[in-house]
Order: structure tokens, then C-alpha cells, then sequence
């Protein structure tokens, strides 16, 4: 059977002949130096390039052999070859020789292609992760529910599960979507000749929230972390209070995203610390 673990660019079978045409060098070792490689069965054949491949990968060289390989490809990954010269492709998709590319760029091309190999590599990684995570805390909850009738966790589906000893922790956070519709435009109006008219003094602290929640530098941007402290203040300025009207009516709920959190601790009289994993985003 011909092992599924290979050499990057190096025949399997190139492998165990070496191991095998060196071995014949032994001959009570072997025991059948006279036959010749061509005339091996498949089963014996296998068995040698097994032979051939088992040191290089207890030494690690098949998993660094194909790292090198495909950093290799990944940096030249741009280039393409026409009328026998290499060349790469430009923003405007002409193809530029390498010979009339300074070099500085090339390796800045090569570099930014290897790294952002890894970068996919490991958001497809962290993806997987992502799916594999969700399937299992999604298992467990079916489990859950066959055996209490019941659905584990609190509002809007949000639950933590836990290590026995309570020094892991995965909280599953559910959070709404929100989108704001034309009225948030109508309502920055009417906070702004708020501001205006009570001048640049006054109800500093609001204005400060104010410019927390509105981006003045980009229209119709709005900090959402934010805006509900906008509406639970309390002005009597009925412009204002019309503003804070029309954003509650630009608020709309889209559907809702689930957010994982992973937080450990040394012991259970610790502090908990957070696991650094992004996964919004993957």
C-alpha cells in the first residue's frame, strides 16, 4: 500500500529505491540482493519507500519540506512568464519584465505574497475553528434539551459552559444586528441646531457624547456603542426630544450574530483572563 505521506517534489518511488538499492549493499541484511527493484511486487515496493520516508518524517523534514515548497510558490506566485521572459503584472494589468522592476519592489511583492499566505492560512484555520466550536457547543445543547425539555442559557440565548473545576470558560453571546434607516440624518440635524444654539459653553458633557456617538468627520457614521447613552439622557428641548424620536425610529433589528468569548484562570480564587482569538470576522 503506498503510504499516503509524500516528499515535495520527489517521487515515492524514487524514495524507496534508494532506500532499497542502498540496503542491497547488506546482503544478509536483505536477503534478496539479486533481485532487481523492476522486478519487486507493489507490496514489497511500498514497504520500502515506508522504509525510505520514515526517518525523514520522524525528523519533521516532510512537514518542513512542504512549508518551504509552498512558501516558495506563494512568493512567486506573481509572476508570469510570456515569449520566455518572467514578468509581473501591474495595478493597470500590463506585464512589467522583472528585469526593469527595481528590486526593492520585487522583494516587497515576494514578501507581502508570503505573509499573506499565512494570513489566509490561518483565517481559514481560525474559520474551521469557529464552525468545529459551534458544532460542538450546538451538540451539547441538543443533549441538554432531550433531557430537560429545556434550552440552556439566558436572554436572547446567551450561555456559558464551563470546566468542572470552573477555570475554563465559553461564553456564547448573542447580539442583536442593527442597521439605522433615513431618520438618523433628520435627527443629526436637529441635535446640531441643538449644540448651535446653546452655544459652545454649555452642556459640555453632552456635547462631548454627542461627538462620541456622531462621527463629525464622516456623514451619516454613528457610534453605536454608544447611542442608546445618547437616548437615556434628559433634555427637555422638544427639538431634542424630537431628535432622540427619530432615532428610535431608525433603529432597525436585522437579525441577530453569535459571539464566542474564551476566559481562563489558574485556579478558582483567580481573576479571569481573556483568550486572545478574533473570530467576529472569520
Amino acid at each position: 500500500m503506498q503510504p499516503e505521506t509524500t516528499i515535495p517534489n520527489v517521487s515515492p518511488d524514487f524514495l524507496g529505491r534508494a532506500a532499497y538499492e542502498a540496503a542491497q549493499e547488506v546482503n544478509d541484511f536483505i536477503g534478496q540482493s539479486d533481485v532487481d527493484w523492476t522486478d519487486l511486487g507493489q507490496d514489497d515496493r511500498a514497504g520500502w519507500i515506508a522504509v525510505a520516508q520514515a526517518p525523514m518524517i520522524a525528523a519533521g523534514l516532510v512537514v518542513m519540506a512542504d512549508d518551504v515548497v509552498a512558501e516558495a510558490a506563494a512568493a512567486h506566485a506573481g509572476i508570469v512568464e510570456a515569449g520566455g521572459h518572467k514578468h509581473l503584472r501591474d495595478s493597470k494589468g500590463r506585464l512589467i519584465p522583472l528585469g526593469m522592476i527595481k528590486p526593492q519592489r520585487l522583494l516587497e511583492d515576494e514578501m507581502v505574497r508570503k505573509v499573506f499566505r499565512f494570513a489566509l492560512d490561518l483565517s481559514a484555520q481560525v474559520a474551521r475553528f469557529k464552525g468545529h466550536t459551534f458544532a460542538d457547543l450546538n451538540s451539547f445543547q441538543t443533549l441538554l434539551e432531550q433531557h430537560y425539555g429545556a434550552k440552556q442559557g439566558g436572554e436572547k440565548g446567551n450561555v456559558t459552559f464551563s470546566t468542572f473545576d470552573d477555570t475554563m470558560r465559553i461564553e456564547v453571546k448573542i447580539a442583536d444586528i442593527l442597521t439605522f434607516g433615513a431618520e438618523l440624518q433628520v435627527a443629526k440635524k436637529l441635535v446640531d441646531e441643538c449644540l448651535v444654539e446653546w452655544g459652545a459653553d454649555s452642556h459640555e458633557a453632552l456635547r462631548a457624547l454627542v461627538n462620541r456617538v456622531f462621527s463629525v468627520e464622516k456623514e451619516g457614521q454613528i457610534n453605536r456603542g454608544e447611542i442608546f447613552s445618547l437616548l437615556a439622557m434628559e433634555v427637555e428641548d422638544e427639538r431634542w426630544q424630537r431628535a432622540m424620536g427619530a432615532i428610535r425610529d431608525s433603529i432597525h433589528v436585522t437579525g441577530t450574530k453569535a459571539y464566542l468569548r474564551f476566559r481562563m484562570r489558574p485556579d478558582p480564587q483567580a481573576s479571569w483572563s481573556t483568550v486572545a482569538i478574533d473570530l467576529a470576522a472569520a
